[in-house]
């Protein structure tokens, strides 16, 4: 254990982000007099549509390219690694910064520092001179001599562009790239859309000040300038897009750096809620910063997306994350259940994609449209109904999804198709070591409530019990959940409450006998028995093994009616 802790800047994501983690672990460090130290990880990553959007990994310089050997010497950690967690926003949340002297550390050697603004998350940093002294750590950074170079040709543009005003449309990887795609409703404050920075484009025209246009869409900033220059060939001279200020043949990260220096040289920088780079650049540059989902209401955001949302020359992803948008906010000013639905349909008819599908779902249950969504469902193949449910369960692709997304097909579970979605949910949440409880951790108890309540609770456990029949069956854990799967398979409402069923006798099985020591007996037994409980049950044993590569609903759409055609055609 040191005396002093070690401060590191671990980020391992986009630029802005590791920047960020870099300069408030300097700032801690050089504050109390703390060793300073950070860690970098080289990446590398793909363009979209040949090059005319950015990907944040394709454009993120290696180490060496960034900084100077001299400073990678003195503070580079290559015997610590990168870590996305920084527990000090929980742990010293609205406390005091100097807790961070105090042992215990977060680790041995000390604290991961976070990309977060210290001033918000310390009681005791005072904004301005924590925005003061950021600006300093950052041109006491030693980089290398491209990254100069890049610094001096923006100091030169800087003298023929004057004063401005930046707007930087954040899209890039998150509109382009299908898991990002399919993470919309997570990114939906990190996305910038078109229709509002064209509002506040036109804002800042009339008001007579230059404007830049940044964004890691090079179609979309030619699209939105041409839209401003056509609505008023006044404002041409005094609206500029970053590729025209920047000499060709740049490569990747240089091409960023110029940006972010660029930017941080504006008068004040319009962008997304969550956005690194732009932070970054207002930290760079000491500037102010506004986002759009504050800058305007949320009633005056609906209006202007209305009135800008269809231009020309748009790429139909970015107008397929604009109506998206549109949704989200008719949602939140509670706007009738058509407009609603006119959204989503219209982004899902511009780009087909798993995200716009849940919502869509959704919204069709919240309104009680059971018949077509349970069509819907019936008309997806299998790989599509495992998608759905992926992202439904999976953390890494959709890690905030509210409530009501579950909560909606335990509303409509008397349809079949419905019920067969919320059985994955049920099954998902009922399991205790299945990852989406540690992802939704206040959900489970209110998932199982509302299975019991709209399955009908204990009367489903009555199937448990069967007269004559041969103890080593009654004991077998593959007949006992055959048998269950038969007896409510005859009706819908069996059906239904099947998935509790079998987890509860499951669960009985496992606490009235020693299932390890017994397994080699009852798989001798499994091996010579042919009947239809005892096949089901094996498939429902395999399918668990593998629920988490959509075992259970191969089980329910492949190897149940497999095994009945198979055991129908043995009898014959």
């Amino acid at each position: 254990m040191t005396n002093k802790p070690l401060i590191l800047g671990g980020r391992d994501d986009g630029f802005g982000e590791r920047m960020r983690a870099i300069l408030n672990a300097m700032y801690v460090a050089k504050k109390f007099d703390l060793e300073f130290g950070f860690v970098w990880r080289d990446i590398d990553g793909e363009n979209f549509l040949d090059g005319k959007v950015k990907s944040p990994l394709k454009a993120l310089p290696y180490m060496h390219e960034l900084f100077s050997d001299k400073f990678i010497s003195r503070y580079f950690r290559a015997d610590l690694t990168y870590s996305y967690l920084t527990p000090i926003l929980n742990t010293h949340h609205k406390k005091s910064i100097t807790n961070l002297l105090k042992l215990p550390y977060e680790r041995d050697w000390g604290w991961y520092m976070t990309q977060g603004d210290l001033d918000t998350w310390f009681n005791d940093v005072e904004h301005l001179e924590y925005r003061k002294r950021i600006a300093s750590c950052f041109k006491s950074i030693e980089f290398s001599d491209a990254v100069n170079a890049i610094f001096k040709k923006v100091d030169l543009k800087i003298k023929d562009l004057g004063d401005f005003v930046a707007l930087h449309i954040r899209s890039g990887e998150t509109v382009y790239d299908e898991l990002y795609i399919n993470m919309w409703w997570h990114c939906r404050y990190k996305i910038s859309p078109y229709p509002i920075n064209i509002a506040v484009a036109l804002e800042e025209l009339k008001r007579g000040n230059n404007v830049v246009l940044f964004s890691d869409d090079f179609t979309l900033l030619e699209s939105v300038k041409k839209y401003l220059v056509n609505s008023n060939p006044n404002f041409k001279s005094r609206i500029f897009i970053t590729t025209e200020l920047k000499e060709s043949g740049l490569r990747d990260f240089e091409d960023m750096i110029f940006d972010v220096y660029l930017m941080s040289k504006a008068e004040r920088i319009y962008c997304s809620w969550t956005t690194g780079f732009a932070r970054l650049a207002c930290y760079i540059g000491n500037n102010k910063i506004i986002s759009l989902p504050e800058y305007y209401s949320v009633s005056k955001t609906y209006e202007l997306m209305i009135k800008f949302i269809d231009i020309d020359e748009i790429n139909p992803h970015q107008a397929a994350f604009s109506y998206f948008f549109l949704y989200i906010l008719a949602k939140e000013l509670n706007l009738p259940f058509d407009m609603k639905l006119s959204y989503l349909k219209r982004s899902f008819e511009l780009h087909e994609n798993y995200n716009t599908k849940i919502f869509l779902l959704d919204l069709l249950l919240e309104y009680h449209q059971f018949e077509e969504v349970d069509l819907m469902i019936e008309q997806m193949n299998l790989e599509e109904k495992k998608n759905c449910l992926t992202l439904l369960l999976n953390y890494n692709l959709n890690p905030t999804l509210p409530f009501h997304i579950f909560k909606h097909y335990f509303v409509g579970a008397s349809y079949k198709n419905i019920s067969r979605f919320a059985f994955e949910i049920f099954l998902a949440f009922n399991d205790e070591g299945h990852g989406v409880n540690a992802y939704y951790p206040g959900f489970r108890s209110l998932i199982l409530d509302l299975f019991y309540s709209v399955f009908n609770g204990p009367k489903c456990l009555q199937i448990a019990q069967k007269p004559n029949i041969d103890v080593y069956k009654r004991h077998s854990l593959a007949y006992t959940l055959g048998y269950a799967m038969i007896e409510n398979s005859k009706s819908l409402w069996g059906y239904i409450r099947m998935p509790y069923v079998l987890s509860y006798l499951k669960e009985q099985h496992i606490k009235e006998t020693d299932l390890l020591r017994k397994e080699k007996r009852y798989y001798e037994f499994y091996n010579e028995a042919h009947t239809l409980s005892v096949e089901l049950g094996k498939a429902l044993m395999r399918a668990h093994k593998i629920w988490y590569k959509g075992g259970y609903l191969r089980l329910i759409f492949v190897d149940i009616p497999i095994i009945k055609k198979e055991f129908l055609k043995g009898k014959k």
